[in-house]
């Protein structure tokens, strides 16, 4: 009888690791004495976090359990696997469509090394629709910054994003003027038509008048009994109208619309990824390439952009520092700005126009927005 203790690797990218990868390990435990969970440094799939925090993260996610070690690791699985001495590559299969490709990849092992087998786990049924890419855009969908750096920089549709964030969780924005202001988004489930917001959506029951109370009960757990309550306002205000109530397929088609709405919170945005080697400039010549369909964007948008994301202190400091600029005061409607300033900008947009790199501008609207503002 075999009684060497009976080591697993199961390899993945995990960016991030997730319940459903947890739950996997655990399982696999109950087969192998011992997994070691092999964090890959697969550049390809540009990753949103570097190697070293997924595996930190990682050995956070698994405890302290002797059973279980994170390690991070580079070039082929397989000879990895041979090296740390394992008999088997764990793997998780969520659907058919996984099949095909781990198929492929354990006949390649196989063939590379017969004595180390690929056993298949299926996944959970509760985690069945999780993935490392779902849980990234799950948050980005829920308007919280959780990452230290972004996985893709949407340069172009920024405003459409942001206003259907706005609709869906009933955030506050602020216009051009920088006035506070709701965007009220109504709903048909019955039709799936969406509308702007007015006071005849809100008086009629068959009319979600605002999406943002969907996402609000869905985020409490209580969406069953919204729908309830939806259907039940609905075939009251076609009592009063003298109008049959809603038939079964139409409550069914209620929920099924529904549901399509709250999927809007986890929808995958098809992105063109740029090269890690491009530099600055090349990157500012795509952005301004890019054509939004309503005005061209140029060099600034795309530093405002990674100002937004890179730096939130400053990209708030000069929005601030526009904002309290529209605000009339006793003399003039704008600030005054230091003189100091003003050479300063100068020297930059000289320096920008001799070729040097745009980010000056950058560093530019940072001091602009550091400078003591007099009234």
């Amino acid at each position: 009888m075999d009684t060497r203790m009976k080591l697993a690797l199961y390899p993945g990218t995990f960016d991030p690791l997730t319940n459903g990868h947890l739950a996997l390990i655990r399982r696999g435990l109950a087969v192998f004495d011992q997994i070691v969970v092999a964090v890959a440094d697969n550049t390809p799939k540009f990753p949103l976090f570097s190697q070293e925090e997924r595996v930190a993260m990682a050995r956070e996610a698994v405890g302290d359990d002797d059973r279980i070690l994170v390690e991070p690791f580079t070039g082929l699985t397989v000879e990895y696997a041979a090296k740390r001495g394992a008999c088997a590559i764990l793997r998780g299969l969520r659907a058919v469509s996984d099949f095909e490709y781990e198929f492929q990849l354990a006949l390649m092992n196989r063939r590379l090394q017969r004595d180390i087998q690929t056993v298949f786990l299926m996944t959970d049924y509760q985690w069945l629709f999780i993935s490392s890419t779902i849980v990234k855009a799950g948050y980005i969908g829920k308007n919280d910054k959780m990452f230290k750096r972004p996985d893709d920089l949407v340069i172009d549709g920024q405003q459409r994003l942001t206003a259907l964030l706005a609709a869906m969780y009933g955030v506050i924005i602020k216009d051009k003027n920088y006035k506070e202001r709701k965007i009220r988004i109504s709903f048909n489930p019955l039709t799936r038509e969406f509308a702007v917001w007015t006071q005849a959506y809100e008086k009629n029951s068959e009319w979600i008048s605002e999406i943002s109370s969907v996402f609000a009960a869905d985020q409490e757990h209580n969406i069953s009994k919204f729908r309830k309550a939806f259907i039940k306002n609905a075939n009251e205000g076609r009592a009063k109208n003298n109008e049959p109530e809603l038939t079964e397929d139409e409550e069914d088609a209620i929920e099924e619309n529904i549901n399509d709405l709250l999927n809007l919170g986890i929808y995958s945005l098809p992105t063109l990824k740029i090269n890690s080697k491009a530099d600055e400039e090349d990157v500012a010549d795509i952005f301004v390439r890019v054509n939004s369909g309503g005005q061209n964007l140029t060099e600034k948008n795309f530093i405002e952009t990674l100002n937004a994301v890179y730096d939130n202190d400053v990209h708030d400091k000069i929005n601030n520092f526009c904002a309290k600029s529209r605000i009339r005061n006793g003399y003039s409607l704008f600030l005054p700005i230091p003189s100091s300033a003003r050479t300063m900008t100068g020297v930059s947009l000289r320096t920008i126009k001799h070729g040097q790199k745009p980010f000056l501008c950058w560093r530019t609207a940072a001091l602009l927005a550091t400078v003591p503002i007099w009234w």
